[in-house]
């Protein structure tokens, strides 16, 4: 482990374009030449997949108890799925 932590800055364009296992792409920041042989943290940026449109169409169905056919139609255009009942009937409080 190094001693000793050296910080350094990567630019827009810079880094190494990886594809994810769960669709879309990130990006590595750092390698064994940046960070003489010891790469101690790394962070990928993966982006949000829809889930902006997702949360915003999602208010629509607030105030009320969520429609859970509706929400599973949201969660489909985005590509996620709802499994289980929810949690407040599952393990109710």
């Amino acid at each position: 482990m190094a001693a000793t932590a050296h910080p350094f800055v990567v630019g827009p364009g810079d880094g190494t374009p990886v594809s994810l296992p769960i669709g879309g792409s990130g990006t590595i920041m750092a390698d064994g030449g940046r960070t003489d042989g010891a790469l101690v943290i790394m962070e990928l940026v993966v982006p949000s997949m829809g889930m902006e449109e997702f949360f915003q169409n999602y208010t629509h169905l607030l105030p009320d108890p969520a429609d859970q056919a509706a929400l599973a139609e949201l969660g489909h255009a985005v590509g996620v799925s709802f499994v289980g009942p929810p949690l407040a009937v599952s393990d109710p409080l």
